[in-house]
């Protein structure tokens, strides 16, 4: 998403977009997480600017997959 007056500067880049058939998109994130495996404050700010800059907009919160093996520890 772009940043503001159309910059890339401030810009949000998601991994994954999905337009569904009822115009809503859907925002998959993989992201940071404490040693509890909670999203990091950051990660969950950044993650509602995504959600704000669109109407109809969702965002699904994945941890990244080298620490998802660290929590199984």
């Amino acid at each position: 998403m772009p940043g503001h007056f159309g910059s890339l500067k401030g810009g949000h880049f998601t991994d994954l977009t999905f337009e569904m058939p009822d115009g809503r998109k859907v925002h998959v994130q993989s992201v940071d997480v404490d040693r509890n495996g909670k999203p990091t404050q950051r990660e969950l700010d950044n993650a509602e600017k995504i959600r704000r800059a669109e109407k109809n907009t969702d965002v699904i919160l994945i941890p990244k997959g080298a620490q998802l093996e660290k929590l199984k520890r």
